[in-house]
């Protein structure tokens, strides 16, 4: 497959790529308080469950989290990056609940959004997850893609439109929505570049 993006490949991926350390004032210990303390309220509150105790990541919430928290240098992930990890991984290891219809279960798998924008939100979600999972491994696995990773990739290239977009959910919201085609390539592009040369040289992101 081929990813092809427009002009003004603009992500906002600083905080998450630098390092303040040497800042004066700068805190890496406070910050990642402050950032666990956000993302454990985000998926603990109700509106953002997902079923089989999973939680929508949220353009505006637990992504930015999630690309920013392997940065601020710590050895091993703490309590809630994990959780925020494991629970990516599980709506991958389930994706095709996410995709199929309900099934019978009291609490099924559910994309972020059902109905009408339920195609919107598998687009959007099959970017967020591969990029999330990606970057996990690119700064805690020394670039060493795992299953998980490899699963989140394959569901990116199967829900690429034919334009070489992906379908993204649409509230309004700037910039991670309005217009979020573009910002969905965008992100596209930077997982498969994070992936590495030798996923890239694999036969699944040869041209169509």
């Amino acid at each position: 497959m081929q990813l092809r993006v427009g002009s003004g490949f603009v992500v906002a991926f600083v905080v998450a790529s630098s390092s303040f350390a040497s800042q004066p004032g700068w805190s890496p210990a406070d910050a990642a308080k402050y950032l666990d303390s956000r993302a454990k309220w985000w998926s603990e509150w109700p509106n953002a469950a997902r079923g089989q105790g999973t939680a929508c990541i949220s353009c505006h919430t637990t992504f930015g989290y999630a690309l920013a928290r392997p940065a601020l240098g710590e050895k091993e992930p703490g309590a809630i990056e994990t959780q925020v990890f494991d629970n990516v991984k599980k709506r991958v290891a389930n994706w095709d609940k996410i995709v199929g219809e309900p099934g019978n279960d009291k609490d099924p798998f559910r994309p972020f959004y059902g109905n009408q924008r339920k195609q919107t939100a598998l687009g959007t979600e099959a970017v967020l997850n591969a990029l999330v999972l990606v970057n996990y491994d690119a700064r805690r696995n020394k670039g060493v893609l795992s299953d998980s990773t490899r699963d989140a990739l394959a569901h990116l290239w199967a829900t690429q439109q034919a334009d070489g977009t992906w379908q993204w959910l649409d509230f309004g919201l700037r910039p991670w929505e309005t217009d979020g085609v573009f910002l969905g390539a965008s992100l596209a592009a930077l997982a498969v570049g994070m992936a590495g040369k030798d996923y890239r040289e694999q036969d699944n992101v040869a041209p169509r």
